[in-house]
């Protein structure tokens, strides 16, 4: 029966982010909403100038409206992850709006744009243990529990802000962000399967597919923080209600991989005054050594396909 209500959904949020895909490109090109690119990134590609952001937001009205025809929206288990998303994407659309009126690219301040993560994540995080407390007894591999009773907002919270900041510095080749995650949506339909966490990730994998029809390389339009930030928050409120928040990560090995490159670099920067790499992440690495963005995101989708594999494969032997 799932089967039947799976395909629908999928259709329904393909057609729709197309839909609303389209319409924003055509009015962010009209009236040149454009982010100014850090010059490093332009000696890449020129053409990332003249591409419009912000196209996050037709994400959000696929994703909002399929979850509100197909789901049932009374559960928490529906409207905590439709939260999640719309708190982190606003946090990311704030960071997006500024950066329309800089000069280099840059929104918020490392502060502002920590502070915006936190409050978004602290906000799900209390909703969460509201209306499922026993969450708070967070499962681990192989069958193995420990309860933080009230002190799980601070993990939790935590793993969200971490996973967010993952997903949104792999957001950065045509197509990298989005291909990349449907590995991981699919791990998670398969663990929730026969429940509403079965059906949700199609939702998000029809939208996604919809998105790269104007995504993929050449791009017409990114996705923008406005749409990593609140599919980063989407899935991870799901993880955390599934109580598969560490599966998660092995999933998305591709992510924290991502995160990594850049925390090496920043810290080399700060303590030993000089540059591990040309550029971080890994992805602007390798282009900067030449590799075609086809090839990157199926490089790294195949990483994240292995990781999902792992992880369904712990999941069956808990």
């Amino acid at each position: 029966m799932i089967f039947l209500s799976v395909v629908p959904a999928f259709l329904s949020a393909f057609a729709i982010s197309v839909m609303s895909t389209w319409l924003l490109v055509v009015i962010l090109q009209k009236k040149r909403m454009f982010v100014a690119v850090k010059p490093e990134l332009l000696i890449q590609d020129q053409r990332k100038s003249r591409t419009p952001f912000f196209g996050g937001i037709a994400f959000l009205v696929a994703v909002t409206a399929c979850f509100f025809i197909f789901m049932d929206f009374r559960s928490p288990k529906v409207y905590i992850p439709l939260f999640s998303l719309w708190v982190f994407s606003i946090a990311g659309f704030c960071d997006d709006v500024l950066k329309l009126r800089s000069d280099n690219g840059d929104g918020f301040t490392v502060k502002q744009k920590s502070a915006s993560q936190i409050f978004a994540a602290v906000l799900v995080v209390f909703l969460i243990i509201w209306k499922d407390f026993d969450v708070t007894k967070s499962r681990f591999i192989f069958g193995m529990e420990s309860d933080f009773g009230i002190w799980y907002v601070l993990p939790a919270a935590f793993f969200l802000v971490f996973y967010v900041n993952a997903l949104n510095i792999t957001d950065g080749v045509d197509g990298l962000a989005s291909c990349s995650t449907i590995p991981v949506l699919l791990a998670i339909s398969l663990m929730g399967w026969g429940t509403q966490f079965g059906m949700m990730p199609w939702v998000v994998i029809g939208t996604l597919g919809g998105f790269l029809v104007f995504n993929h390389s050449p791009a017409r339009i990114f996705m923008g923080d406005v749409g990593s930030h609140g599919l980063a928050g989407l899935i991870g409120a799901m993880a955390l209600l599934m109580r598969k928040d560490l599966l998660l990560l092995v999933c998305s090995i591709l992510f924290c991989i991502e995160l990594l490159s850049s925390l090496i670099q920043i810290l080399s920067i700060r303590i030993l005054k000089k540059k591990v790499f040309a550029i971080a992440p890994l992805h602007h690495l390798l282009e900067h050594h030449g590799m075609p963005a086809w090839k990157i995101v199926l490089l790294f989708t195949s990483i994240n396909v292995m990781g999902s594999l792992i992880a369904l494969a712990i999941w069956r032997l808990s």
